[in-house]
């Protein structure tokens, strides 16, 4: 991501530096929200950074306490298949988790001039709607950073999985929303559909 944004293949890694504030009732002001993290370009007699937000993928339809059982009594170098049925919720992770993140964080951070990289795995990226991408990295709002997952000397490595993706915020939502509006005349008619339901039972 440094070398993308900021020209530095290695630049600083910052946590924990608040973003959003509010006054309580003592009118003092108090933390209230943070970005992931913050790369700094090694060079900082001009202040050069960018922000990073990373969004994983919840999962949905599984009991945490069996799989954690089955992950410790695990031998050898393979993963573990799920003793339960877990699946991604994209639905969770990208209109619920992620989405409100970016349209809080990002227009404040494109008033400021700085980038937003997200970092999310393949799956997910494959899951989001199709977004128009814009070709350069000085019109865009967000980079998107996609990870894939190899399996070499033993044990699994995260590695970038193709280019970034270059988007402006709008994009991205319609993207993550992943969805359009039925006509109204057929959410009607599901409405009808679930009161004839409710009559029958």
């Amino acid at each position: 991501m440094g070398e993308v944004i900021l020209q530095d293949d290695n630049p600083i890694i910052l946590s924990g530096v608040d973003f959003l504030e509010r006054t309580d009732q003592d009118g003092n002001e108090v933390a209230v929200g943070q970005i992931d993290h913050i790369l700094v370009r090694r060079d900082t007699t001009q202040l050069s950074w960018c922000a990073v937000e990373m969004q994983a993928v919840y999962v949905s339809n599984s009991s945490w306490g069996k799989e954690a059982s089955s992950i410790a009594a695990m031998t050898g170098d393979t993963l573990p298949f799920p003793v339960t049925a877990p699946r991604p919720d994209f639905r969770s992770s990208g209109p619920k988790r992620l989405m409100p993140q970016l349209q809080i964080k990002v227009p404040t951070l494109r008033r400021w001039g700085k980038k937003t990289c997200v970092v999310v795995d393949r799956a997910f990226f494959e899951a989001i709607d199709p977004m128009t991408e814009v070709g350069d990295l000085s019109n865009c709002d967000i980079v998107w950073f996609v990870l894939d997952y190899e399996y070499g000397e033993h044990q699994w490595h995260m590695v970038r999985h193709g280019v970034p993706h270059y988007t402006t915020l709008e994009r991205a939502v319609e993207g993550l929303t992943a969805g359009h509006p039925v006509p109204l005349g057929v959410y009607e008619q599901r409405i009808r559909a679930k009161l004839s339901e409710l009559a029958g039972s």
